[in-house]
Formats: structure tokens, C-alpha cells, sequence
């Protein structure tokens, strides 16, 4: 029976704490690379600052 088709690989980046980057990720995402990486905690603790710094609480009032 003849080969029908081209060849076809699922990639998928595996990559520890060093590559959390968040340029490394946009990177990725721009090739369509599907990517674990898990996040350093520093960055989770940055966004979590940037989130209760851009929005004010409930009991804020001007």
C-alpha cells in the first residue's frame, strides 16, 4: 500500500521554572507550540500585586 499523507508530529515544550518567562511564553503561543511551564512563584506573587493595586476593594470610597 502506497504512503498517503506527509508526515505528522505533535510537539509540545516541556519546561521547567528558568523558561517561565513571560517572553518565552508570548514566543510559543506566536508559533502555536502548546507548552507546560509552570510559573516561578515571584510572578505569581506580581500578578496578585498588580491585581490589588489596578482594582479597588468593595470598601473603597472617593
Amino acid at each position: 500500500m502506497p504512503w498517503r499523507g506527509g508526515l505528522t508530529t505533535k510537539i509540545h515544550a516541556l519546561a521547567d521554572k528558568a523558561y517561565s518567562h513571560p517572553s518565552t511564553r508570548q514566543q510559543l503561543r506566536d508559533l502555536k507550540i502548546p507548552h507546560t511551564i509552570p510559573e516561578r512563584s515571584e510572578h505569581i506573587q506580581d500578578r496578585e500585586t498588580q491585581r490589588l493595586t489596578r482594582w479597588p476593594t468593595a470598601s473603597f470610597r472617593p
